[in-house]
């Protein structure tokens, strides 16, 4: 009965006391209580001791429907499991679909075999060339032929007609603007940067400079209500007339 009680105590962890009498003959040493663990503490590494942490209640099994979206994985390379996963995506309209706005006023002037161009790019609300720009441009003509001329007056108002069936965007504006490349003189000054793109001339051009773009020679400038607004402007504009008379031979 006594080996039973041992035997069952063991198995539930708890230390047996043995009586000396019931000690086997075996030459075992008898140690005091606590020898055995200062031994070990000596002999080995100091470790850290984690305790096992039961997994709480509240967890849900692996079968639930979280654990099944938090560790299921699409077979499929490159997509995602689930389409709530994925970044959504911004769509931009490109420049060149959207619709712009403009009024561009042509004032082509010839004299004899000699020729040039105005061109002012101004508001689409603005109803026509206004009369200060007119004159404006009559000026530099006389600056230019040293003579009054009559020019030739033309106007682009874009977008053509309001109608959302029909593309007016600024591909098509340029390709409009291309198709009258033609009919303006061989040297064009274009008044306004925002008009630059429709002739190819770049949009960081230095003001005065000429760009050749099919066999024309475009003179990017300042708005015109810059010149207004400052006169002095007018001496950097004169010397741009100066470079076309004295242009010659870099015109072939």
């Amino acid at each position: 009965m006594s080996n039973t009680r041992d035997a069952y105590m063991r198995e539930m962890g708890i230390d047996v006391w043995v009586l000396r009498e019931n000690v086997s003959d075996s030459p075992v040493g008898i140690e005091r209580l606590g020898a055995r663990d200062e031994i070990a503490a000596e002999v080995a590494p100091a470790v850290a001791l984690v305790q096992r942490a039961e997994p709480p209640a509240s967890r849900p099994p692996a079968s639930s429907s979280y654990q099944a979206k938090s560790t299921i994985k699409d077979p499929t390379p490159g997509r995602s499991a689930s389409p709530a996963s994925q970044p959504k995506q911004t769509t931009t309209q490109p420049v060149g679909m959207v619709e712009p706005e403009f009024l561009l006023c042509f004032m082509d002037y010839t004299v004899a075999e000699d020729d040039f161009s105005c061109v002012f790019y101004l508001p689409y609300a603005t109803r026509s060339l206004p009369v200060e720009v007119s004159r404006f441009a009559d000026q530099i003509a006389a600056a230019r032929f040293a003579q009054l001329t009559v020019p030739e007056r033309s106007e682009l108002r874009w977008p053509m007609v309001r109608a959302a069936h029909i593309a007016q965007s600024a591909v098509e504006a340029k390709q409009v603007v291309g198709s009258g490349i033609n009919q303006r003189g061989r040297h064009v000054l274009v008044f306004g940067q925002s008009a630059y793109a429709y002739f190819d001339i770049p949009p960081q051009a230095p003001i005065g400079v000429s760009c050749a773009v099919a066999g024309k020679f475009f003179w990017p400038l300042a708005d015109v209500n810059h010149y207004f607004a400052e006169p002095n402007t007018k001496i950097d504009l004169w010397r741009t007339l100066l470079e076309i008379k004295t242009h010659g031979a870099r015109d072939v």
